[in-house]
């Protein structure tokens, strides 16, 4: 009896020693010090135009790529996909030396997570998934019969096991859609992935169904765009991502190589990765895609992204298979309570724990706690903020005129961490686009930050051309070092025709377009931060702030066509009742003959009618499809796409 005394003690000892072998684990690098700049998108993007370049040239420029990859530093995938290009492309243009290299890089390369080496690469998140499974794909297509020295496997082996990566990708895709939806950064690494498989690939099943998932991204990319600019929510975004299409939309080159009639970008100097797409031959876009970017007609505009954590049980997503985990981890669910246990298993049987990002993780790995089924519980009780950041499933509101798009994930998250989602959007042209954030801190560096992300997500709700976001400034921390006191809205005075701030309104004209944007208190421009911060290439304000425990914006888009002048405009909208009552949690706001009413983490209403924001995967008048229909049929000014992807059909009338 007396050596159950020792029970506590073994079992003390036994977590300090799984602690302290977390703390010793030695994390290897992401990225080489110093930095070095690569040039592989330039050597594709010359040889692209036509251009001869010397064979020295190529040799000295491609050094630090083949450096970088062989190194296997974070992002290593997307340099690759562009050596890939280059070689099934241009080999003939390449010096034998360089196709050699490339050759042995190929064969060197870890292509997922369950392959020999360690290394700190991504490659989990949603784009990253399909970089390397494509280049695992294309790179055993090209060498079936050659042993890959990583691992030992014969190139047609590498093929075979990409391919069920690929195909479980384009499921999920067509499915659900993107996790990361309508990222204007993200995006870019997407296409170049899908584009390089589409016109490579020689399984002609596999290839017609990577095209329906093109479709599909640039369906997603023309129904939130106005007049080419993609700026909407989103489901990761970084500052500059998020101020305007001028400034950050990173597909807006890509977007004017389809649509040259909106020059948002430039179409003949495609930067970066997006030469994969521009160099395509084998893609073409379709007429009702096309003509949906083009159209100028009102339109409601509702969308279902994605998969929530407490719908993966259901979906059959928990497990440690391939689609599972690409599901899982490909909306950064690593932490949540649900999924904790799945997590530390798959980090645990691959060795990954010294890799950087997933390294804190690895202090979850304490043997008596998964022997006992305790990480969940755990997880739980500790409310770590990393529970909360997964990109569960977003029900996108986007309402578009020929003046302006507003888009909101409609009462994503109430209250909980946006690392990088940004949740509504307001695009008045390609130079401006509104949104509202709570700071995390003053500067910009890592997730959440000053506007990237949100510490806590308001309560969000869009009806037609009205947003409505409630904050509370009180909710409580966990982990996390204390956020800034106020919530903030991006306006930058700089870049509009008319502007002016008095009380709780501000009001902005940019061409044709008009916000006004009314505020719970006293709206504050605040002074230009600090040049140690950046203040991303502005030089006069941008920044309105609000104070108080209880917060609420509401913004409004209106045009010369809607409204008349902008004077008349900005009475109509002072003349509007806004109503914040029961200490914050409730918000009343009438214009035009429509009462929005917001219950903080309720419901909301609209004339007294219990709204529902959960939609079909499309729902407007270019598509009705329901979530996880077999057939996605879009339509636009008598142009017709048909897409089944079980039945291979890809048809245009």
């Amino acid at each position: 009896m007396k050596y159950l005394l020792f029970i506590p003690l073994f079992i003390f000892l036994w977590i300090v020693f799984d602690v302290v072998r977390a703390l010793l684990r030695k994390k290897v690098p992401d990225l080489p010090e110093p930095d070095n700049d690569t040039y592989g998108e330039e050597i594709l993007a010359r040889l692209g135009k036509g251009e001869d370049i010397p064979d020295e040239e190529i040799i000295e420029k491609l050094k630090s790529t083949f450096s970088y990859i062989n190194s296997r530093f974070d992002c290593a995938d997307f340099k690759l996909t562009t050596l890939i290009r280059l070689t099934l492309q241009f080999g003939d243009k390449l010096p034998q030396q360089v196709c050699d290299e490339i050759r042995n890089t190929i064969l060197n390369f870890k292509y997922w997570m369950d392959e020999p080496g360690k290394d700190s690469m991504c490659f989990w998140s949603e784009n990253h998934q399909m970089l390397f499974s494509g280049a695992e794909y294309l790179a055993g297509q090209t060498f079936p019969d050659v042993i890959f020295t990583n691992d030992g496997k014969s190139g047609k082996e590498h093929m075979e096991k990409a391919a069920k990566r690929v195909e479980d990708w384009i499921e999920l895709r067509y499915t659900y859609g993107f996790s990361e939806w309508y990222s204007n950064v993200y995006y870019v690494e997407d296409l170049a992935a899908m584009s390089n498989f589409a016109e490579f690939v020689k399984d002609e099943k596999l290839k017609v169904k990577m095209k329906m998932i093109i479709d599909i991204f640039w369906f997603d990319v023309a129904t939130h765009s106005i007049k080419g600019a993609f700026v909407s929510t989103g489901g990761r975004m970084y500052s500059g991502n998020k101020i305007s299409s001028d400034r950050g939309n990173s597909l807006r080159d890509a977007i004017t190589f389809l649509w040259p009639e909106y020059g948002v970008g430039n179409r003949e100097n495609i930067h970066g990765m997006l030469n994969n797409f521009a160099l395509n031959r084998e893609y073409k876009l379709p007429t009702a895609i096309r003509n949906i970017m083009c159209d100028e007609t009102e339109q409601i505009i509702l969308a279902s992204n994605g998969v929530s954590v407490w719908e993966m049980k259901d979906e059959g997503l928990i497990g440690q298979a391939d689609k599972q985990i690409m599901m899982q981890f490909g909306k950064e669910a690593f932490t949540s309570p649900e999924l904790i246990a799945n997590t530390i298993k798959y980090l645990s049987k691959n060795q990954m724990f010294n890799n950087i990002f997933v390294n804190p993780i690895g202090f979850f790995n304490i043997w008596f706690f998964r022997l006992f089924g305790l990480l969940g519980p755990i997880s739980k009780l500790i409310k770590s903020p990393s529970d909360t950041v997964a990109l569960n499933r977003s029900n996108v509101y986007a309402y578009r005129t020929k003046d302006y798009i507003m888009a909101t994930a409609q009462q994503y998250g109430t209250e909980t961490c946006a690392f990088q989602q940004h949740i509504f959007s307001a695009t008045l042209d390609k130079t401006i686009s509104l949104f509202t954030t709570w700071p995390s801190k003053m500067s910009d560096g890592g997730s959440p930050s000053f506007i990237i992300g949100s510490f806590r997500i308001p309560h969000a709700f869009q009806h037609k051309n009205i947003a409505v976001m409630l904050y509370d400034l009180t909710a409580k921390k966990h982990l996390e070092k204390q956020p800034l006191d106020y919530t903030h809205a991006f306006f930058p005075t700089e870049l509009m025709d008319e502007q002016v701030i008095e009380g709780n309104f501000a009001f902005c004209k940019k061409g044709e377009a008009y916000a006004a944007i009314t505020g719970a208190s006293t709206l504050e421009l605040a002074p230009m931060r600090d040049e140690k911060f950046g203040n991303y290439g502005l030089a006069q304000p941008y920044e309105l702030k609000q104070s108080g425990a209880h917060q609420a914006w509401i913004f409004e888009l209106s045009s010369l066509s809607e409204d008349g002048s902008f004077d008349r405009f900005m009475q109509r909208i002072r003349s509007n009742p806004v109503r914040l009552e029961e200490e914050g949690k409730k918000l009343s706001y009438s214009s035009k003959g429509d009462e929005i009413t917001v219950l903080y983490k309720e419901k909301v209403m609209v004339n007294g009618q219990e709204i529902k924001t959960e939609y079909k995967r499309f729902d407007s008048a270019y598509s009705v499809t329901d979530r996880k229909a077999g057939e996605i049929k879009i339509a636009c000014k008598g142009a017709h796409l048909t897409l089944n992807r079980s039945e291979l059909i890809r048809k245009e009338d």
